[in-house]
């Protein structure tokens, strides 16, 4: 895979959401990103421990950020979406890489470069929250312009 297929098939993701988010009134910045936010959440064998948030812990320390009825993108290692049955309850949409498989043909990408799509997909988001002493969460954190 050439990095521009990586950047074609994030870009569809990222539009398809913000096409979304566009119906549902949020508008998008003057470069074509916001619309919606984003987070990345940690929870598979962190190196920190201190990083290793509850469920709860998630929702009450992020959310002040989000807007009302704002569509997270969740980027996470997370397998079992009802740890962000808070952020639902909140009156948010969730969205992961999974929802778009077919879509952007993801099954034609390995793991890693599903990771970079993440990353390119959290990092267009108006808001972005990661996990503490996370490389992928500072790297989100780069690509939006610190």
């Amino acid at each position: 895979m050439c990095p521009d297929s990586i950047f074609c098939a994030a870009g569809i993701i990222v539009r398809s959401i913000q096409r979304e988010a566009i119906e549902l009134g949020f508008p998008l910045d003057l470069e074509g990103g916001w619309g919606y936010s984003s987070i990345h959440v940690r929870r598979i064998d962190p190196q920190y421990r201190d990083a290793l948030l509850t469920d709860d812990k998630w929702w009450e320390n992020t959310h002040e950020l989000w807007r009302p009825k704002e569509i997270i993108y969740v980027a996470t290692d997370e397998k079992d979406r009802m740890f962000f049955d808070n952020f639902v309850a909140g009156g948010h949409d969730l969205r992961f890489i999974d929802d778009y498989w077919e879509m952007a043909e993801l099954g034609s990408f390995t793991k890693e470069h599903l990771g970079m799509m993440d990353a390119i997909i959290a990092s267009r988001g108006r808001v972005f929250a990661g996990t503490y002493f996370s490389t992928f969460s500072g790297y989100i954190t780069r690509l939006r312009g610190y």
